[in-house]
């Protein structure tokens, strides 16, 4: 029954990241900034706000590597169905004699399926004008893939 539960999630979520890709690839304005992350995030919970803080730990974009994502809505968790669903805070890691950049969004999480969806929409410094969509997904327990469409550049109107 478990292998069971697995395979339907993994079929889920590959359905959600067809969808996500076939509808951000139609609904992109095509700027030549649109791009494909790949990334891995490890994520810890914690019992006082932010309720969850995760990092990413792979990146093909480097500027993403090492960004904290925090999970600020208070609550975080809700029940049927059970789901984290927050608005998050990505921020890039410190790096000498830059500014750290940061970008809103929102994140939703089924813990029954272990997939979720990540959105952002604004961006500073570095990330102005940054937007993405990206799905999340199980590799093992507190670790997440991380892939989807993302743009940075232009204007956060």
């Amino acid at each position: 029954m478990r292998q069971l539960m697995r395979f339907i999630a993994v079929v889920v979520g590959a359905v959600v990241v067809s969808v996500v890709v076939a509808s951000s690839t139609v609904a992109a304005k095509g700027t030549s900034h649109d791009a494909f992350f790949i990334g891995q995030k490890t994520c810890t919970p914690h019992a006082t706000p932010p309720l969850f803080t995760c990092v990413m730990t792979t990146s093909n974009v480097p500027l993403l590597q090492g960004a904290a994502v925090k999970y600020v809505s208070v609550p975080a968790i809700f029940p049927n169905p059970m789901r984290i669903d927050s608005d998050v805070v990505l921020t890039t890691a410190a790096a000498t004699g830059s500014p750290q950049s940061t970008a809103n969004g929102h994140c939703i999480f089924y813990y029954s399926t272990g997939t979720g969806l990540c959105t952002y929409q604004h961006g500073t410094h570095a990330l102005a004008g940054f937007r993405a969509v990206w799905v999340v997904g199980p590799v093992v327990p507190h670790v997440f893939s991380v892939i989807g469409k993302y743009s940075i550049g232009g204007n956060d109107d």
